[in-house]
């Protein structure tokens, strides 16, 4: 009898150890997977035909429908556009680092545009509920993110004053968002926030500027 209960209680143990190492395991590959289409969206931002081409112009309406801007209004400014959706929740996270970067942006009058793709009032619901900084506008079926070469969400792309596009790729994390802003101010530097942003960044959790 306590042969028995010895062979069952080392085969359970041999058990969960298996159980443990396949868990180990499968969080790596999720880890390796996650890098190598990380590595696979920067690779193919980088040899965008769009960079250093004009900016493709777009007209679109506000979430609410009440406004609506086109990227002719920015001329002669540095503009940040960038490709949400309400269902993404990397966008989230996004608009919260967003938040603490603003400041500074405005401060040096570079614009910022979000495009929405997807349902607008659950986009004007998460707006609402993060107090996003900037207006965001709306698309549909994806009408300026195929002119863009958007690949996912959320997407950014830097314009240049000259209205040329000068960074094009994913923006999930603060160094992303870094990299994006330095293709068009290349002296751009993190805020003294920058412990929150991390913060923010870590976690898998309207002042509508006009055209001048």
């Amino acid at each position: 009898m306590e042969t028995l209960l010895l062979i069952s209680a080392l085969f359970s143990w041999c058990l969960i150890l298996c159980l443990a190492a396949a868990i180990l395991l499968l969080g790596r590959t999720q880890v390796a997977l996650a890098r190598q289409l990380e590595e696979l969206e920067i690779t193919a931002s980088s040899n965008s035909p769009l960079r250093g081409k004009p900016a493709p112009p777009f007209h679109l309406s506000t979430l609410d429908g009440r406004q609506e801007l086109d990227l002719d209004g920015f001329q002669g400014r540095v503009v940040l556009v960038f490709f949400l959706s309400p269902s993404c929740v990397h966008c989230q996270r996004f608009l919260k680092m967003m938040s603490t970067l603003l400041p500074q942006l405005y401060v040096q009058q570079i614009a910022v545009i979000g495009i929405s793709d997807g349902d607008p009032a659950s986009m004007l619901h998460l707006v609402g509920e993060l107090e996003v900084g900037f207006p965001i506008l709306q698309e549909e079926q994806w009408q300026v993110s195929r002119r863009y070469g958007v690949l996912g969400r959320p997407w950014g792309i830097a314009i240049d004053a000259a209205g040329i596009v000068r960074g094009n790729g994913p923006v999930s994390s603060q160094e992303q968002i870094t990299g994006l802003i330095q293709t068009v101010v290349p002296d751009w530097k993190m805020p003294p926030t920058s412990a929150k942003l991390r913060q923010i960044s870590g976690s898998t959790g309207l002042v509508r500027e006009a055209a001048k």
